[in-house]
C-alpha cells in the first residue's frame, strides 16, 4: 500500500466509525431498523445505516484527496443511486425485480456516462489475450451487478459488509 493513500484510509475508518453511531439516533426516529428473524441473524434489533456510513465516509475520503474527482462522476452517481435504493429497500422492502432494474441502470451510468467497460480478459499462455469485442458492455454490466449482489449478500451478518469493503 501507498503512503499517499493512508490518509484518506484513515479518514474514511474515521469518518466510518463516527458515522455508524452518530446515525444510530436518526435511524431509530426514522424506522431503519432490522429486527431478528428469518435470514437476519441479528440478536438484537439493529439500525441500518452501514450502506449510509460507508458512502459518506467514502466521500470525505475521495474529497480530502489531491485526485481530480469529475473522471468519477459516474461512479459516485451510480453509489447514490444503489444508497437510494438500498435506503428504500430497507424502509419498504423493494420487489426483487425493482432493485435488479436499479442495479442494472446503476451498472449502466458506469458503463456509458463513465465510459468504463472491460473490453479484454488476460488469460494463460498460450491463448493470451481475450479481446470481449461486442460482449464488452453486457460482460461489464453482468460483473458490476454481480458484485453489487455479492455485497449485498455479505450484508446478512452485522458488519461484514463493510468490514469485506
Amino acid at each position: 500500500m501507498s503512503l499517499t493513500l493512508l490518509p484518506g484510509l484513515l479518514i474514511a475508518l474515521g469518518a466510518s466509525l463516527v458515522l455508524v453511531f452518530a446515525l444510530r439516533a436518526p435511524a431509530w426516529r426514522l424506522g431503519l431498523v432490522d429486527h431478528p428473524g428469518g435470514r437476519k441473524h441479528h440478536d438484537a434489533a439493529t439500525p441500518l445505516i452501514g450502506g449510509i456510513a460507508i458512502f459518506a465516509a467514502f466521500l470525505l475520503a475521495a474529497l480530502a484527496t489531491d485526485v481530480a474527482l469529475r473522471p468519477y462522476a459516474a461512479l459516485f452517481a451510480a453509489m447514490a443511486v444503489l444508497l437510494v435504493c438500498g435506503v428504500l429497500d430497507d424502509l419498504h422492502e423493494l420487489h426483487g425485480t425493482t432493485k435488479l432494474a436499479v442495479q442494472i441502470g446503476a451498472a449502466s451510468l458506469v458503463v456509458a456516462w463513465g465510459g468504463m467497460a472491460v473490453t479484454e480478459l488476460a488469460v494463460l499462455e498460450p491463448v493470451g489475450t481475450l479481446r470481449l469485442g461486442a460482449w464488452a458492455v453486457p460482460l461489464t454490466l453482468f460483473g458490476i451487478v454481480g458484485l453489487v449482489n455479492a455485497v449485498n449478500m455479505l450484508d446478512g451478518l452485522d458488519g461484514l459488509a463493510g468490514a469485506a469493503s
